[in-house]
């Protein structure tokens, strides 16, 4: 693991009497890209405003040239579009289940930009 690194520990945390401190028993230990990509249930993507119809189609193109190199993963996908007069959520068949990675993060952000781009969290299920 790298220096300085975001990690999540799965273990247990306890007051010591003896030492007078805390004391952490770590059983995992993740990196913050293994969590998001352990933990991550759903990508929700917010539709931009977009003008013409052309528009759309592009959009639409870029999200699925986003989305290809990091199929087949166990995070589904879904848009939400929202205007003052109709809002819609569409989840995305299952043979569009992603990994979660930054890389496609970051280029779906560039996509649909940075506060378009949503995930979910679930607790992981052991078993």
């Amino acid at each position: 693991m790298a220096r300085d690194a975001i990690l999540v520990v799965e273990g247990g945390l306890r007051w010591d009497d003896f030492i007078e401190d805390w004391r952490l028993s770590a059983k995992r230990i993740l990196d913050v890209d293994q969590a998001r990509e352990q933990y991550a249930r759903r990508l929700v993507l917010r539709w931009p405003d977009a003008g013409s119809n052309g528009d759309a189609r592009k959009l639409v193109s870029a999200i699925e040239q986003a989305l290809r190199p990091s199929k087949g993963g166990r995070c589904s996908v879904a848009i939400r579009y929202r205007r003052e007069d109709a809002a819609v959520y569409l989840q995305f068949g299952e043979e569009w289940t992603v990994r979660p990675s930054r890389e496609l993060i970051e280029r779906l952000g560039t996509i649909v930009g940075r506060e378009g781009v949503e995930l979910v969290y679930a607790p992981r299920v052991d078993g």
